[in-house]
């Protein structure tokens, strides 16, 4: 792959694993309030 693939490739994973941590975040917060 090119250089620019891998940073696409890169941006795509992180932005994936830091929605899922804010889902998750979301979730344990609201069951922790309520």
């Amino acid at each position: 792959m090119s250089d620019l693939a891998v940073v696409i490739v890169t941006w795509n994973v992180r932005n994936l694993i830091a929605d899922a941590l804010t889902s998750l975040f979301k979730d344990v917060a609201d069951a922790a309030l309520s």
